[in-house]
């Protein structure tokens, strides 16, 4: 059975080949922890290497119907780490990354502190701006995919990189009407899925505010928290430019 002491290990590995770019091999699956906690521990120990906690972080599989294929029951998150949060448009040198896929995202950004468990209703009143947003995914592990939602967990959430646009002009009260064309050097690849009610975003800080403070972590003003894709898991190539474009809601865009 694996001990802590295992899980320490490979959160050092972990973090030694985000530090200096290299790839690891595809760890076998009995070498991956197999509890969610154990999960959030590795990635929890990975994060305490670096200087300072995160200020943006990730939530994935915010839908029900991706929880149930991905095996979980609720969504997942992972830190943004530091130098990964991009302002658009950005340039990003993706040829080190173990897979080339994003996601088109709406982020917050938080107005106030949070320090414990908050209800929808507090969520949104902490919630100072919304953005169009582009998560790149990327492992540190070359099959990292092969090791599914708990393998992403385990490596810090399989973010790459996030890129942030401008501030939503108006608050984003009509999230379910939003438009979206996302867009690879200039040609639509998809449009927007049409959002299920659980992806509502006060709820899903609400949910966040527990999952994360109970980790031991407190959310500050000006923290970032992207909240899942709007498009569903795309692919792209290095050299692409990538527009995840929600019209009157503004643009995110990445030269990769």
């Amino acid at each position: 059975m694996a001990r802590h002491s295992d899980w320490d290990t490979l959160a050092q590995s972990l973090h030694a080949a985000r530090i200096e770019g290299y790839l690891r091999e595809t760890p076998a699956p009995e070498d991956m922890p197999q509890a969610i906690a154990e999960c959030y521990y590795v990635q929890d120990r990975a994060i305490a290497l670096w200087d300072e906690p995160p200020r943006a972080w990730k939530l994935g599989a915010p839908a029900l119907a991706a929880q149930q294929g991905a095996g979980l029951t609720q969504p997942f998150s992972g830190p943004v780490l530091p130098g990964m949060l991009l302002a658009s448009p950005a340039e990003l040198d993706v040829t080190g990354f173990a897979c080339h896929m994003f996601e088109p995202e709406i982020a917050i950004t938080l107005g106030e502190d949070i320090e414990g468990p908050i209800d929808a209703a507090t969520a949104r009143a902490a919630i100072a701006s919304f953005h169009p947003a582009i998560e790149l995914i990327n492992f540190r592990s070359k099959d990292g995919r092969a090791r599914g939602a708990k393998g992403m967990i385990t490596d810090l959430g399989a973010n790459g990189a996030l890129v942030l646009g401008d501030p939503i002009p108006d608050p984003a009260d009509d999230y379910w009407a939003m438009v979206l064309d996302v867009r690879i050097n200039g040609a639509t690849i998809a449009n927007r899925t049409p959002p299920p009610p659980e992806t509502d975003i006060p709820s899903l800080l609400a949910w966040f505010s527990g999952h994360i403070t109970a980790r031991g972590y407190t959310l500050r003003s000006g923290d970032v928290i992207t909240t899942g894709s709007q498009a569903g898991l795309l692919p792209y190539a290095p050299g692409d430019l990538i527009e995840a474009d929600f019209g009157p809601a503004g643009l995110a865009s990445v030269q990769c």
